[in-house]
């Protein structure tokens, strides 16, 4: 979820960590590629290379953006605070369920560890098309709740005056679709992204995509 906040202490603290942060990166010779599982064991001070899923991201007043990454199975995260480099900052593309590599260096001062980095070692890896499953989803649906997200399935109609349903490849979830203005009858049957708000439904108790774009997928 992408956020803002406004906290000039909170500001003051990630500023001077993220200046130790450029000063380390200066050398990437000895960087490493560490599971995120494993970063709590790493030594701080050490500069890593980790792997993961965003799942949340603020942007601060001071320019710097946090941002909340997850292995792929959605067990353990890593906190990452980036200060602006020579390339774009995450924030101007990379979007919630994308998978991305960043390289900086790691503290262990307090859980979850965090990685402090630079922009220009912040990349993206695969969007969340490919990365983000109905089954993840489905599992881990606190993570990415208000979120804007994309998802790929099966687009199923749904019985008469109902929303259509989205269904992983497997079969063995689905999620309501609300279409509102767009027409996706001609999409059923078809494995579709969709585009959308993840919410839930608090009155029905079941999760929905509030739907903006449905493409059909190529192939």
């Amino acid at each position: 979820m992408l956020r803002r906040l406004m906290n000039t202490q909170l500001i003051a603290i990630l500023l001077a960590l993220s200046l130790a942060s450029l000063i380390a990166l200066g050398s990437m010779d000895g960087e490493q590629v560490v599971p995120i599982s494993r970063l709590p064991s790493v030594d701080s001070g050490m500069i890593v290379t980790v792997v993961g899923i965003l799942t949340d991201l603020w942007i601060h007043d001071s320019g710097l953006e946090s941002l909340v990454v997850t292995d792929c199975q959605l067990e353990v995260v890593v906190r990452v605070v980036c200060s602006c480099g020579i390339a774009s900052m995450p924030s101007e593309y990379i979007s919630i369920g994308d998978e991305l590599s960043v390289t900086g260096e790691v503290s262990n001062d307090r859980l979850p560890p965090t990685i402090f980095a630079v922009s220009d070692h912040v990349e993206l890896e695969r969007s969340s098309e490919d990365v983000l499953t109905m089954q993840l989803l489905a599992s881990h649906w606190q993570m990415f709740v208000d979120d804007s997200i994309t998802v790929k399935g099966i687009l199923l109609a749904g019985a008469s005056g109902t929303d259509p349903r989205l269904v992983a490849l497997d079969g063995s979830c689905s999620i309501g679709v609300m279409c509102g203005s767009l027409d996706a009858d001609h999409l059923a049957g078809r494995i579709v992204t969709v585009t959308g708000t993840f919410f839930l439904d608090t009155n029905l108790m079941a999760l929905y995509i509030d739907a903006g774009d449905i493409m059909i997928v190529a192939g």
